[in-house]
Parts: structure tokens; sequence; C-alpha cells
């Protein structure tokens, strides 16, 4: 009676994990949808992960950097900027810094008054 008992605790234990696995939902990825289209202005982004920023944009010089743009790439966050490659829109609307950083890839945008999009 014991063994009959016991099985019949086990089945339940099983029965009710899997249960509960299977209304987990893991497919869900809002979340990080939803975190990475609140980020800081000028936090870091992985350029590896999509060209897309990229796509309307052309490669400028450090020479054709506006007055004002070139004033906030100063500030210690965008240390590098200079050795990095600079992207303006086809529109002059808005710029893209990208800073190496040794394995990494940093990208900032910028509008087109200089300041820091978000």
């Amino acid at each position: 009676m014991k063994k009959i008992t016991l099985f019949f605790a086990s089945m339940l234990l099983v029965g009710l994990t899997a249960m509960y696995a299977q209304s987990q939902d893991t497919t869900s990825t809002q979340g990080s949808k939803r975190k990475s289209s609140t980020e800081a202005p000028s936090q870091d982004r992985q350029a590896d992960q999509s060209k897309n920023y990229t796509k309307d944009m052309t490669v400028i010089q450090s020479s054709d950097i506006p007055a004002n743009l070139r004033t906030t790439l100063q500030g210690s966050t965008y240390k590098g900027w200079e050795n990095g490659t600079i992207y303006r829109s086809k529109n002059n609307d808005g710029y893209a810094v990208e800073i190496k950083d040794g394995g990494k890839t940093k990208v900032y945008r910028f509008d087109a008054n200089g300041k820091p999009q978000q």
C-alpha cells in the first residue's frame, strides 16, 4: 500500500511540475525591446548587432563636423572620437559616431544641432 501511495504522490508531483513549466511564457521578448527604446540618449550600443543605423548616412571627415557637434564630442564620454567613423544623414538632420575601443564598438547618435539623441 505504501508503494502505491508513493507512486501516486510522485506522479502528482511530476504532473504539477509539467503543468507549471507549460504555463511559463519564455518566448516573450517585449521586455528587451522595451528596454532598448527607453535607453539613455548616449548609451553604448553594439555596432555588430545591426548596421541599419548607417542605412541613410554617408561617411564624413572629422574636418566636416559642425562646431556644435565638435563641442559635444569634446566630453569624456566620447573619448577617442577623433579616430572613429563619423556619419551624417543624407538629409542633414543627424549624425552618428562610431568609436572602436579594443574589441568593442560604441555608436552615439546626435541631432543636427549636435545634441545626443534619445
